[in-house]
């Protein structure tokens, strides 16, 4: 029987693990860490689930909702309660206009009520409507092409304040970022043919997708605590070195970010698959701190300051039923500050935005290293050229080659042991 060696125990692995396994594979998952999930993770915190990744999944992008469906946890899933959001601007809450995609205006409409909520000015909603006449396809960075389709106002005031606090950063691939775009004669355009997103949390928290694919996985091999060091070996006869033992292997998946998998790949290119770091801050305040109502799901911060974008988890989700005010902010690139430090700051500085009367009664951090993948113009293509330059029984998958949602990083898991069947053929298959 044919042998796949899954090297990441993250989303992206356990579905490729999960499909290889239902193929008839065996199957081995070589997980660094002690725990399976990658930026999944759940904490319970006074029997309430707090997430340190991800708090939904966009269920309208393929294989999210259908995926939920397939695991038995679709009766389990819940709605945001608002999807009401504000930005913050001038150090003032301003309400985001109805009507873009990703701070993308869909019209003058959009724009007119920008400039009403006091984000643009009226020359710079004026300039964002003449997007349509700019010549020529939008196409590159998202940075660089809001700012010469949509002018520096609109840009910065509102659309780039957006895509970072989805990616970390504005400077992504447009096709990445907003692939409907992609082929669009004008940013507005585009934007008005992108269906609204659906997102759906889970009862019990986001780790529960985590222990229902690894319940799904038909007699596959789960190796804990087991960093992969070197591949050897060619085609069909692979041996992946972990920890000094062995795995046997006809093919092999890296589903790591790609500052892990550089070593296992020594054509992977210098400079490949850059990721911005983080710091996720859990802020909890006695009844009654918050002088700011919780009316919407959270805030995006266009101010300069250390807080990205801080979520109200009390609103977006009042199914868990907490003892006061719970909110969740997002530092991007944080330092090397120590973490008491940096969560103080963060609370103080979140505490002034929502006019706090006392302080956060409890303050928890985790970083993460290897955040968000950065997406350079024309990351599509330079995917396209890595996957041909490898041997088709080397397959990457995950959140660095095919998207930072939950479902990008299962389908791109899916995909990459389609790719190992059709290249091998059913003659390896077992």
């Amino acid at each position: 029987m044919a042998h796949l060696a899954v090297i990441g125990g993250g989303v992206a692995g356990l579905a490729a693990a999960r499909a290889a396994s239902h193929a008839g594979w065996e199957v081995t998952i070589l997980e660094a860490t002690d725990r399976l999930g990658g930026k999944v993770r759940t904490e319970m915190v006074d029997g309430v689930p707090w997430e340190w990744g991800p708090d939904a999944i966009v269920a309208s992008k393929p294989r999210g909702e259908d995926l939920l469906e397939e695991l038995g946890l679709r009766g389990e899933a819940v709605a945001p309660a608002t999807g009401r959001a504000y930005l913050l601007h001038g150090g003032e809450l301003r309400p985001i206009p109805a009507g873009t995609a990703m701070g993308i205006p869909k019209g003058p409409g959009a724009l007119r009520a920008a400039a009403r909520a006091g984000i643009l000015t009226r020359a710079d909603a004026l300039r964002g409507a003449m997007e349509p006449l700019v010549p020529g396809r939008p196409r590159g960075e998202l940075g660089e092409v809001a700012r010469a389709r949509l002018g520096r106002g609109v840009a910065e005031k509102l659309t780039l304040p957006l895509v970072a606090a989805v990616f970390g950063t504005p400077d992504q691939d447009l096709e990445m970022a907003l692939p409907e775009l992609a082929g669009a004669w004008s940013l507005t355009a585009g934007a008005r043919r992108r269906p609204p997103a659906r997102f759906l949390g889970l009862r019990g928290g986001m780790e529960r997708l985590i222990e229902a694919l690894a319940a799904d996985l038909d007699g596959v091999e789960v190796r804990t605590g087991a960093r992969a060091e070197v591949i050897e070996g060619s085609a069909g006869a692979y041996v992946v070195r972990a920890d000094g033992a062995g795995v046997e292997a006809d093919a092999v998946v890296l589903a790591v970010p790609a500052p892990s998998a550089r070593p296992l790949l020594p054509s992977l290119p210098e400079g490949w698959g850059a990721f911005t770091s983080s710091a996720v801050i859990h802020l909890r305040y006695p009844e009654g701190a918050l002088g700011r109502p919780l009316d919407a799901a959270g805030y995006v911060a266009a101010d300069p300051g250390l807080v990205q974008a801080c979520s109200w988890v009390s609103a977006k989700w009042p199914h868990l039923e907490e003892p006061g005010p719970h909110l969740r902010a997002v530092v991007v690139e944080p330092g090397p500050e120590p973490n008491d430090e940096l969560g103080k700051r963060v609370a103080e500085e979140v505490g002034g935005v929502m006019r706090a009367r006392a302080a956060p009664d409890l303050i928890r951090l985790r970083r993460w290293t290897h955040a968000l993948p950065r997406y350079r113009g024309g990351h599509a293509e330079a995917v396209r050229r890595l996957r041909q330059a490898l041997p088709p029984s080397i397959q990457v998958a995950g959140a660095a080659y095919d998207g930072v949602g939950v479902p990008d990083c299962v389908a791109g898991g899916e995909a990459a042991v389609g790719r190992i069947l059709d290249a091998l053929g059913p003659a390896r298959m077992g």
